[in-house]
């Protein structure tokens, strides 16, 4: 119950107003089904035309939306641009999973920025929830994110979970118990490319 009101005290941003038809016609419609997907990569061209416009704000607007599409690609921006001032913002929405869908592009941008904040972010969902199984949400992906930064840091911090994995797994009947970081290594690879 600890964990549970220190993860609901944390105050994400929240916009005091509807976004606008025009706001989410140019940052959101074009984006959210397609972006980071590996099956289709046609949304990268269309990331790129705008790559210049996106400010904080544009990102901050999109997070402080309660809608998956809109935090997607929201946390995704924050990540090409390097705004790693928000990433208390992502991990908090990490933390508090109150839309489903965007999970992995949390966990993908907390890997790709790579910092302590982050590894604290990914921790602190695994010690959460992975003690419930009445709750699958993106434990899979997140252990993968920390199995990532684990190669890329050369560090094992994916071992203090393990036990509690198989634990969930077992009581979940996980089908795809194999974790990859396949997902993770393209993804940062194309984030890069994008920056160029």
């Amino acid at each position: 119950m600890e964990h549970l009101n220190e993860i609901m005290s944390l105050l994400p941003y929240r916009n005091q107003h509807e976004l606008s038809n025009d706001f989410r016609e140019k940052w959101v419609i074009p984006f959210y089904m397609n972006i980071a997907s590996e099956r289709d990569d046609s949304w990268i061209e269309g990331v790129m035309a705008v790559r210049d416009q996106i400010t904080p704000k544009v990102c901050l607007e999109l997070l402080g939306n309660l809608d998956w599409r809109t935090r997607l690609v929201g946390a995704y921006f924050v990540a090409l641009k390097d705004y790693d001032e928000l990433i208390e913002q992502i991990g908090i929405h990490l933390l508090q999973s109150e839309v489903c869908c965007v999970g992995h592009i949390y966990a993908l941008v907390l890997a790709y920025f790579n910092t302590e904040k982050s590894l604290h972010y990914l921790n602190a969902y695994l010690d959460y929830y992975l003690n419930r199984s009445d709750l699958y949400y993106d434990q899979k992906v997140v252990m993968e994110a920390l199995l990532y930064l684990d190669a890329i840091n050369q560090t094992n911090n994916i071992s203090k979970h393990f036990e509690h994995w198989k634990a969930f797994q077992k009581k979940q009947m996980v089908y795809k118990k194999e974790l990859c970081t396949n997902f993770f290594e393209n993804q940062v690879f194309i984030l890069s490319f994008l920056k160029q």
